[in-house]
């Protein structure tokens, strides 16, 4: 049995993966990862989550019909580490 911690990526390890070289991105990625495990904690993956933001009308809302319009979307990725409870 294991407990797992979620935690974002930061946002500069995702400017710099974009930006930079594909080792010094993994450099960045394994300096956040042995940072964790100093703690204790194993990387075990990474996960990507999608929000949306929707509007509602005017007129849905007086109606109730529910209907809403995607107005907008963001990505986060979400590194997971676990260790033995």
């Amino acid at each position: 049995m294991h407990e797992y911690r979620m935690l974002p990526l930061p946002s500069a390890l995702a400017e710099r993966g974009k930006q930079a070289a594909a080792a010094a991105a993994a450099n960045a990625f394994a300096e956040f990862v042995n940072a964790e495990a100093s703690e204790g904690w194993e990387f075990y993956r990474v996960d990507t989550f999608t929000t949306y933001e929707y509007e509602k009308g005017c007129l849905t809302t007086l109606t109730g019909s529910g209907k809403k319009d995607v107005v907008g979307s963001s990505q986060y990725y979400v590194a997971t580490f676990r260790r033995p409870k």
